[in-house]
């Protein structure tokens, strides 16, 4: 798993799906499914969720959803929606960033 700076980094570097028409941006958290799987390295706190996702914003996503449960299926109606509402200015495509 990353450290927050290289979160961070990984951001910033999907700012190259935003110059390709991507709108829509989830970042969630890696949660082990089983002991068979790869163990968590790091829990990410809400208070890091909440500046991914304001970064996501200032670099021009239309809607960003980012939190520890997210997925890209999470309320994908209301980002749909937000997409929609944006329109007029081009077309939405999406995006998902695994921590």
């Amino acid at each position: 798993m990353d450290t927050p700076t290289a979160t961070r980094s990984r951001i910033v570097a999907t700012s190259s799906s935003r110059s390709s028409q991507c709108d829509l941006l989830t970042i969630g958290q890696y949660l082990r499914p089983s002991a068979q799987h790869l163990p968590v390295v790091r829990y990410y706190h809400p208070d890091e969720f909440a500046d991914f996702k304001r970064q996501g914003e200032a670099l021009g996503f239309v809607h960003v959803e980012a939190g520890p449960l997210v997925r890209s299926s999470y309320h994908a109606a209301t980002q749909e929606a937000a997409a929609a509402q944006q329109a007029q200015l081009g077309q939405a495509s999406s995006q998902e960033v695994s921590l």
